[in-house]
């Protein structure tokens, strides 16, 4: 028990990292004017990691930034997953 109580603790650990990294990388790309697509092994975090760059670039925009709107967010996934989605946004991001 304690053997598995260990590898799941690493595991959280390092999904923990994986994302952060992710993250990380999504901003730095926000910053320097580029664009960045997320692409790895299912279950390692994109949607979150998604759901969490574009909630960071809103809440840093300003009222007028938000009313006069020049740049939008594209999110492509697959149909069968967009009910998925939009739980996550309600969930993640209920302003959006």
């Amino acid at each position: 028990l304690e053997k598995l109580k260990s590898s799941l603790l690493h595991k959280r650990r390092r999904s923990k990292v994986i994302l952060t990294d992710g993250l990380n990388w999504l901003y730095k790309l926000h910053e320097a004017g580029l664009n960045g697509i997320l692409a790895d092994e299912m279950g390692l975090g994109k949607t979150i990691q998604s759901i969490s760059i574009i909630a960071q670039i809103e809440y840093e925009k300003t009222e007028e930034e938000k009313k006069n709107r020049n740049s939008f967010h594209i999110v492509i996934v697959p149909k069968v997953t967009l009910n998925k989605w939009q739980k996550e946004f309600e969930k993640w991001f209920p302003d959006c």
